[in-house]
């Protein structure tokens, strides 16, 4: 019978762990969750995960601390983190310590799934369809078409586009927590913007 892959969940509210465990279930993962650092390190030397997903603000030992000890214990298992739009910088740290990619608050479920997807099927011929567009991205095809079509430009505001490119491009982070925090700005479009968010991280962090 072929294992099913392993899932660690990390984080120290109670409610985002029974999400992660009631949709990673679903699609029938073998889950374990931690509430803190010392709990996650033993449930990585013991269960042997083949993905762990953290969070970065934990109480304690933090999320990039448990990271630096997964890279000792493992280098090989594939880390994605937990971010706030305050915690851009952070995220990017992460990444540079071996994270395979990073999810921000509030989540999209579908693109969740297709990253972990993605990270326990590096053979899949099929990327999901958030990758492929973060690689289309990158290649420069098309790029004013697709950034446009997905918002539109707000008087006296830079246009979506801008603030995603600014913001997870060229690390400019305060644009977008302005962004997402100007009561003018519909949340639907607060919501595209943390979708055009996954594509740009998902290309970056890929090429």
């Amino acid at each position: 019978m072929k294992r099913k892959p392993v899932i660690l969940v990390v984080d120290d509210e109670e409610s985002i762990l029974k999400f992660f465990h009631r949709i990673l279930k679903k699609e029938e993962y073998t889950v374990f969750t931690a509430d803190n650092g010392k709990e996650a390190l033993e449930l990585l030397n013991g269960k042997r995960p083949d993905l762990v997903i953290l969070d970065l603000k934990m109480p304690g030992m933090n999320g990039i601390e448990i990271l630096r000890q997964i890279k000792k214990i493992d280098k090989n298992v594939e880390v994605i983190m937990i971010t706030g739009y305050g915690t851009m910088k952070t995220a990017r740290i992460a990444m540079r310590l071996g994270a395979y990619d990073y999810i921000t608050k509030p989540f999209d479920v579908n693109y969740i799934m297709a990253l972990i997807k993605d990270v326990l099927s590096p053979a899949s011929d099929g990327l999901s369809q958030d990758i492929r567009v973060g690689k289309e991205i990158s290649k420069g095809q098309a790029i004013v078409e697709k950034l446009t079509r997905i918002g539109h430009c707000k008087q006296k505001k830079a246009c979506l586009w801008e603030v995603a490119v600014k913001a997870f491009v060229l690390g400019q982070d305060k644009i977008s927590i302005d962004w997402m925090e100007d009561p003018e700005i519909p949340k639907q479009e607060k919501i595209k913007l943390m979708e055009l968010a996954q594509i740009i991280k998902s290309s970056i962090a890929r090429n």
